[in-house]
């Protein structure tokens, strides 16, 4: 069964990164896709560098939309899919030649089960060229459900989706959300579904200080919001809310030390343990945050 795949990549003022995705894209061993680039509103000309390059590539699609936040980019770009399924990537990672052909192929060995989320592993990647473990590495093959979200959003937004699915939840485009509007828009299309994960790293994605998630103060402010429509929105029990709750104080208390703000950290963790028990993640974070972060630093020195 050949399978098309769509693959969305929306991209803001990267026009040095976006050229070696695409890149990476277009070598994938299984070719039977098509490659839509959401152009949210750049003015440094990425556009243009993306035309002038690929002028000649029948299967990119481009469009230019006014900016909008990624969350309102990749449902722009899952609207214009024609594939059987749509692969949501970032302007600023890269996919593996065997990424969609290990997706192909574990579709068609599962032919004849419903299948609206599959995804592989993935690795990070830092400027040196160093590779750390991504967060699906602890993870076996098989199905998951919104359970293993509660914590955070392990999947990334690193995915596969069966365009052909009625209930599929789109992307919140709020700009309050934004960073986090993947991990609510996989936790809540999952509270009823799965996604199948492979047992195959095929993706790296870069791991820098230029990354939506290097200012500290907007996570912290965004993980809380986020924290606050899943309560709202997604149907949880009293333990999986208490779960969700106290995951969402230690994100905001590592993001806190890594500002240097060590009360602040210190609540954070304070209201974890509180929250959620006696963890080893939230008694190591509890004294990282007394110790505070420089200390901390010349001690590893």
């Amino acid at each position: 069964m050949r399978i098309l795949f769509s693959i969305v990549v929306p991209v803001y003022n990267r026009r040095s990164l976006v050229i070696t995705t695409i890149n990476s894209i277009l070598a994938q061993s299984y070719q039977n896709f098509e490659l839509i680039i959401v152009d949210d509103g750049s003015n440094d000309n990425t556009g243009d560098a993306i035309k002038e390059t690929y002028r000649d590539q029948p299967m990119i699609r481009y469009h230019y939309i006014q900016n909008s936040e990624r969350g309102a980019a990749r449902n722009y770009g899952i609207r214009q899919a024609k594939g059987d399924y749509i692969v949501i990537f970032d302007s600023d990672d890269l996919m593996h030649t065997d990424y969609l052909f290990a997706i192909e192929e574990k579709l068609n060995s599962l032919k004849g089960t419903q299948i609206n989320f599959i995804a592989t592993k993935y690795q990070l990647r830092e400027d040196s060229g160093k590779i750390l473990s991504g967060g699906t590495v602890r993870f076996k093959e098989g199905f998951y459900d919104y359970k293993c979200l509660l914590q955070g959003n392990c999947f990334g937004c690193m995915y596969a989706i069966k365009r052909d699915n009625p209930k599929l939840k789109l992307f919140l485009e709020d700009r309050k959300y934004a960073t986090l509007e993947d991990w609510i828009f996989i936790l809540e299309n999952l509270r009823n579904d799965n996604l199948y994960l492979i047992d195959k790293v095929s993706i790296s994605v870069s791991h820098n200080d230029t990354r939506s998630t290097a200012d500290n103060k907007k996570v912290i402010v965004v993980r809380n919001l986020a924290t606050q429509w899943i309560l709202e929105n997604v149907q949880l029990n009293e333990q999986e809310k208490k779960e969700l709750i106290a995951w969402s104080h230690y994100y905001c208390a590592i993001h806190h030390y890594l500002d240097n703000n060590k009360a602040a950290s210190y609540s954070e963790t304070l209201k974890a343990i509180k929250k959620g028990g006696v963890k080893v993640k939230f008694l190591f974070m509890f004294f990282k945050s007394i110790i505070g972060r420089k200390l901390v630093s010349i001690f590893r020195s």
